[in-house]
């Protein structure tokens, strides 16, 4: 009985083991017709501590979708794969290789293989295997790149941009009928976030202004802020000063748009695509009038009369 144990133990091994190697034989003759694959550009690499993210692209004759960056565009090169962990050829699995393989999860039915290049000023081609592993798909993934493409704007959009401070002068209270210059002092801002799963780096800079008096009367957009005058220019006429009407207290304000670019996981600059606009703190400016008499009294005979 024992005999017969060991005996039906072994044969069933026996069994998984040429099931499996025919399973695999079957995605060798599907996948593994070692299909030329000249690459395009990939546009680059973004590689960080998270996570290694790149592009999808067809494989020609209806091979499926790759992510190799292996098998880079070269007009006197031709590339091919083959399924990953499978012993020379021989339908043989390298077990110990199984361990070592990426998951191929972005998508259904993902495979790993490996890629070979071979020169075609060389004939017969002689293919040589190329480091690392990639994935294929038969459908295309889901891009992260893409993904944080679509929704970069909407993430600048809603960032917490700091715009800086409104100046007047004078402030906080000026003259009606005179010019009150305005500048603003908003600056270069950064910021960090998550975006997908990826480590997101933006750098923001302003790129108009446009002013809100409070009145009723709006400035620019002008492409710079303005700047402070020397005290003794003060009712100078400058870009982004303004003239008063009527008396009172008003809010003004200052609209700023920003451009931006941004990096993922520390790579390749890439502009933001679309411009944002933020908001400064408004700025109370008091207008007052101004009031002229002229008096006959001389104060020097007469120090209680009008004027003195």
């Amino acid at each position: 009985m024992r005999t017969a144990g060991r005996w039906w133990n072994s044969a069933r091994r026996n069994i998984l083991c040429m099931a499996w190697l025919a399973l695999i034989s079957v995605i060798w003759l599907l996948g593994s017709a070692s299909s030329a694959y000249a690459a395009p550009n990939t546009g680059g690499e973004w590689a960080g501590g998270k996570a290694k993210v790149t592009s999808w692209y067809p494989v020609p004759d209806g091979g499926g979708w790759t992510n190799s960056l292996n098998a880079l565009p070269q007009p006197d090169r031709v590339f091919r794969y083959e399924i990953a962990c499978m012993d020379d050829g021989r339908n043989n699995i390298d077990v110990a290789c199984l361990a070592r393989l990426p998951q191929c999860d972005e998508a259904e039915n993902g495979r790993v293989v490996v890629w070979e290049s071979a020169s075609t000023e060389i004939q017969p081609l002689q293919w040589r295997r190329l480091d690392g592993y990639s994935c294929l798909y038969t459908e295309k993934p889901v891009d992260v790149m893409d993904l944080i493409a679509r929704d970069i704007h909407a993430a600048f959009a809603d960032l917490p941009i700091h715009v800086g401070g409104i100046s007047g002068q004078p402030a906080p209270h000026t003259l009606r009928g005179a010019e009150t210059n305005f500048y603003a002092d908003a600056g270069e801002q950064s910021a960090d976030f998550e975006l997908h799963g990826q480590e997101i780096h933006l750098e923001a800079r302003p790129v108009q202004y446009e002013w809100d008096y409070g009145d009723g009367a709006r400035g620019g957009p002008f492409l710079f802020p303005g700047g402070p005058l020397q005290e003794g220019e003060w009712g100078t006429k400058t870009a982004t000063s303004h003239i008063f009407e009527e008396t009172g207290d008003f809010a003004v304000g200052l609209t700023v748009t920003y451009r931006a670019t941004y990096t993922v996981n520390g790579g390749v600059v890439i502009d933001v695509p679309g411009d944002a606009e933020f908001s400064a703190e408004p700025v109370t400016i008091s207008v007052w009038r101004s009031v002229v008499n002229n008096f006959a009294d001389n104060c020097l005979e007469n120090p209680n009369g009008a004027g003195c």
